[in-house]
């Protein structure tokens, strides 16, 4: 040790000696700690945005899959609730061929109206027998061609509904198939009388389910339930279930992370379903995300030690010859050469520059994946599903790092007369029209604009703008005739009118809520403008609009009345005469499409009255949105010849005028406590026969017809007012808040406390 220890002394005894050994430990020390933390932090970040970028998709993903089985629920429910379905499982006689067929009827109407179902079955407990869509009904238990699910009711003791896949027995057509079904128990008076199973089509359900194709990274998704089992997967290397269920219960409460497999280093992220219990799961190769760092990192440690190594070298080659000049000393350093492979201390700056073009590249792919993520930040802030000033302020930095201090803008696109468009474009070439759309408009842009797309659903898109340059002379006018220009491309290509509406430039993005406002208010100028507009909101800003009355609740009336009684000149008049009111006057488009939107539902109540049908609000409120104002008055107009007509024929009809009256009754007495006697009491007549008459003239019956009534009422009201819950239960003829809002939730499916917020408060369509 002695010895080793005076050999160190004699080899750095001289200045030079020792100056190479403390660069040498310094540069080695510097490159090996580079490397490092090169290497971990790269792969941090990677993990990092990755993770979170296939967790937003997957979240896409799982809200479409669960959409579609909520759905199932609902459509499941109310067939539990159908009185064809009680009479069947109750009943101890064989149902009649009339019930069977009624009830067969029934759940085609359910799969044809659900594409995502191929078939439907209802299992009586007490006869053993089936009634089902396709198959029909088979009175015995081992002639049904899928019976080997009904022990699912043991599954069903402690949950209500249950999806879960099952294979397929050997009397079946489709022996040892894998089969994804949805399971629920009819309990009637606190007994299980019967199940019904909806079996869904996968490729239909599972439609959303598709692979990244941004970037060239291999990855695969898999959807697998609480107890481990594989749903559905989707990837060219397909993963065991079991080591995914492992890797996911050694995850916890942190949604990603990384696991080995079979030699491979893999990236699992998950989301795991409140409803269903299932786990979607994204897994990407993360040796092939990480592969060019690990290259960086070998590479620059080689250096290191070749550092080391060449330092030590020096040392004993000054020791040599210590008394040599300097520049010998270089001349011999300059002219020592190594292979390429073996990188030495004097090529530094190329390794450097490997390294920064590296990442460059890494950064690049990076950038690319993280376009999906930055149109769903923009979408949420519009939609204000983000509000922390903060949070929007740093993902803003995240996601548009390339773009500048300068003005943004908002662009929202509006398919034009979009019900119709609609009907001549299948749902899977509506995504593909769409898109082309975007790719049109953005190619114009692109020379100057940076831009960012989303798709707001239905008839509308937006744009999300920003000009290269951060002078704002003339911008307004280029990109308004830009906008002209892909109006036009977009009717000769795709043979599709749009129109444009353009928002205020603004500086800040939390004022981006506020500008897709001002596009769509923009946009909505279409109805006195025409199809094919590019409106800037700047136009429309002071715009002002006629102090003049406008049409009221009493000319509507007065409308619905001359359209009961038959009378279609004068009914067509007061529609021609609401339409010159619009238009001469200037009202704005709000107002004026709210004002057409309640002629239109009172067109369709009296439309449900002849033929018992229901009809959407928010429908409604599309079709006309997309309309300019004199399709609107010629669809009004049509309506109100086809109705008048109708009720002009039936105004003979004794039993027409009956029930008539009854209706009146109704809507005079909303808020009293009244019944189907007190509704009989007022023609007079039995109530048998009361119900029967409404039943054959309004196709439904009248404690339906009464509910629907007080429920529009409450509708109407909770808009219109401020009125308590409490106090406009009483005004629609409940005594009780409860039931009021028990009953008001099975007809719209919302509570009516969320109904008055998202008409009244929340105007904003996005």
């Amino acid at each position: 040790m002695t010895k080793l220890s005076n050999w160190a002394r004699t080899l750095l005894s001289t200045t030079q000696a020792r100056l190479v050994f403390v660069l040498t430990i310094a540069v080695f020390g510097i490159i090996l700690a580079v490397s490092l933390t090169s290497y971990y932090t790269s792969k941090s970040v990677l993990q990092s945005e990755l993770s979170e970028m296939h967790h937003q998709l997957l979240s896409d993903k799982m809200n479409f899959i669960e959409g579609y089985i909520q759905d199932t629920d609902s459509s499941a429910i109310k067939l539990a609730l159908n009185t064809g379905v009680y009479w069947y499982l109750t009943d101890e006689a064989q149902a009649s061929q009339r019930d069977i067929k009624q009830l067969t009827d029934y759940l085609k109407s359910i799969v044809v109206n659900l594409p995502y179902l191929e078939s439907v079955y209802i299992f009586n407990k007490d006869t053993r027998s089936f009634i089902s869509y396709p198959q029909g009904y088979s009175s015995r238990f081992s002639t049904f061609p899928d019976s080997d699910w009904t022990g699912i009711e043991k599954e069903l003791q402690e949950q209500p509904m249950l999806v879960k896949s099952r294979q397929l027995s050997a009397s079946s057509d489709h022996e040892g198939r894998s089969q994804l079904t949805y399971f629920r128990k009819i309990v009637i008076q606190g007994q299980t009388r019967g199940l019904i199973a909806m079996n869904f089509n996968s490729s239909v359900l599972f439609s959303q389910m598709h692979l990244n194709s941004v970037s060239s990274i291999d990855n695969s998704q898999y959807i697998v339930d609480r107890d481990g089992n594989l749903v559905y997967a989707l990837g060219s290397d397909l993963i065991d279930e079991q080591a995914i269920h492992q890797t996911i219960d050694r995850l916890g409460d942190k949604l990603y992370g990384d696991f080995k497999h079979e030699g491979k280093r893999l990236l699992l992220t998950y989301n795991p379903s409140p409803i269903t219990q299932w786990n979607y799961v994204s897994i990407v190769r993360q040796d092939q995300v990480l592969a060019k760092s690990k290259t960086i990192r070998t590479v620059v440690l080689l250096v290191s030690f070749v550092t080391l190594v060449l330092g030590a070298w020096l040392i004993f080659h000054i020791h040599a010859v210590s008394f040599r000049p300097i520049r010998r000393m270089r001349k011999l350093l300059a002219g020592y050469e190594r292979t390429e492979d073996g990188a030495d201390f004097g090529k530094l700056e190329s390794i450097t520059s490997r390294l920064l073009r590296s990442h460059e590249e890494l950064s690049r792919q990076i950038r690319l994946t993280k376009t999906e993520a930055a149109s769903k930040f923009v979408q949420d802030v519009a939609m204000g599903n983000l509000s922390g000033k903060r949070e929007i302020e740093s993902r803003w930095r995240q996601y548009f790092q390339e773009w500048t201090d300068a003005p943004l803008r908002v662009i929202v696109i509006s398919i034009d007369r979009y019900k119709e468009w609609a009907e001549d474009v299948s749902d899977n070439d509506r995504f593909l029209y769409k898109y082309a759309m975007l790719n049109i408009v953005e190619e114009l842009l692109a020379s100057d604009y940076r831009s960012v797309n989303l798709d707001l659903g239905k008839d509308k898109l937006a744009l999300l703008v920003q000009h290269v340059s951060s002078s704002r002379e003339g911008q307004e006018p280029d990109l308004l005739q830009r906008l002209d220009d892909a109006s036009r491309m977009v009717q000769g290509m795709l043979r599709t009118d749009i129109s444009i509406g353009s928002s205020l430039p603004f500086d800040e993005i939390l004022k981006l809520r506020l500008a897709f406002y001002e596009a769509q208010s923009a946009v909505s100028y279409r109805l006195y403008l025409g199809y094919r507009s590019v409106i800037p909101y700047r136009e429309i800003e002071m715009a002002g609009h006629s102090a003049e009355p406008k049409p009221d609740a009493t000319q509507t009336a007065n409308l619905l009345e001359a359209v009961q009684s038959g009378s279609t000149e004068q009914a067509l008049r007061m529609i021609g005469r609401f339409g010159d009111h619009l238009a001469n006057q200037e009202t704005s488009p709000s107002e004026a499409l709210e004002f057409l939107a309640t002629i239109r539902k009172g067109l369709l109540k009296l439309d449900g009255m002849k033929s018992g049908s229901g009809w959407d609000e928010a429908e409604v409120a599309l079709e006309l949105e997309t309309l300019d104002l004199s399709d609107i008055v010629r669809l009004l107009e049509r309506e109100v010849c086809r109705l008048s007509d109708h009720f002009r024929s039936l105004s003979g009809s004794k039993e027409f005028m009956m029930v008539q009256q009854m209706v009146d009754f109704m809507n005079r007495h909303l808020d009293g406590n009244i019944g189907v006697q007190e509704i009989a009491a007022s023609v007079p007549i039995s109530v048998s026969l009361a119900s029967q008459l409404f039943k054959q003239e309004m196709s439904e019956t009248i404690h339906d017809y009464l509910t629907r009534l007080r429920v529009e009422r409450a509708g109407e009201l909770l808009i219109e007012t401020d009125y308590k819950l409490s106090e406009i239960a009483r005004m629609v003829g409940y005594q009780h808040e409860n039931s009021f809002i028990r009953v008001f939730r099975k007809l719209k499916d919302i509570t009516p406390g969320k109904y008055r917020e998202h008409k009244k408060y929340n105007k904003f369509p996005v």
